[in-house]
C-alpha cells in the first residue's frame, strides 16, 4: 500500500526567518530610512521590541521586530 505523505508546510517562525534583512533602506524607493524615537505612553510595553523607521524621500514609515520588517505603511 502507498504512504500517503503530507506536504511540507512552512510555519510562520520559518517564514520570518526567510524574509530579509532590514538593511536601512526603503523597501519602496530604496532611500535611508532614519531611526524615529517616539513614546506612546500606554502602547509602549507593546512596541519595547519593535523600532520605527521613517523614509526620508517618500515618507513611507517601517516597523521592524529583530531586524527585519514586520509591517510598513504611508503617512503619519
Amino acid at each position: 500500500p502507498e504512504r500517503h505523505r503530507e506536504p511540507f508546510r512552512k510555519s510562520k517562525q520559518l517564514e520570518q526567518l526567510e524574509k530579509p534583512a532590514f538593511d536601512g533602506r526603503c523597501p519602496d524607493c530604496g532611500g535611508q530610512m532614519v531611526k524615529v524615537l517616539e513614546n506612546r505612553g500606554a502602547q509602549l510595553k507593546e512596541h519595547q521590541f519593535n523600532t520605527f523607521w521613517r523614509c526620508e524621500r517618500c515618507g513611507l514609515n517601517a516597523k521592524t521586530l529583530g531586524g527585519k520588517i514586520v509591517s510598513a505603511w504611508l503617512g503619519d
